[in-house]
């Protein structure tokens, strides 16, 4: 039985689009680098707040509020003031569909 559970039209996210998603009672933010989807916690780890708003730059998501980035290929930190990593989640691409699998997250590494 897969635990991946549909969250968005594909055609809904451009090269570079950050949209959101419910996956299990959680929010994710997903974006697409280089045709390759990828999905993160919608919390940043400085001040636990959403990315309502955010931006990416390369592989990087950016926090609107303090400008924190995150690396979306493994959720891990890499501008200050965010040091914590956030959780990345398992995603794909099928049948027209963005599909987000709602098994625990794997940690970004640190």
């Amino acid at each position: 039985m897969s635990s991946f559970i549909p969250v968005a039209d594909a055609a809904d996210l451009q090269e570079g689009d950050v949209l959101t998603a419910t996956v299990g009672g959680a929010s994710v933010v997903i974006t697409r680098v280089g045709g390759v989807l990828y999905a993160l916690d919608n919390v940043c780890s400085h001040d636990q707040s959403p990315f309502d708003e955010a931006t990416m730059d390369g592989y990087e998501l950016c926090c609107p509020r303090h400008e924190g980035r995150f690396d979306v290929r493994s959720g891990k930190a890499t501008r200050f003031p965010a040091v914590w990593p956030i959780s990345a989640w398992p995603v794909k691409e099928e049948e027209g569909r963005i599909w987000v699998d709602v098994a625990p997250q794997t940690r970004g590494a640190g």
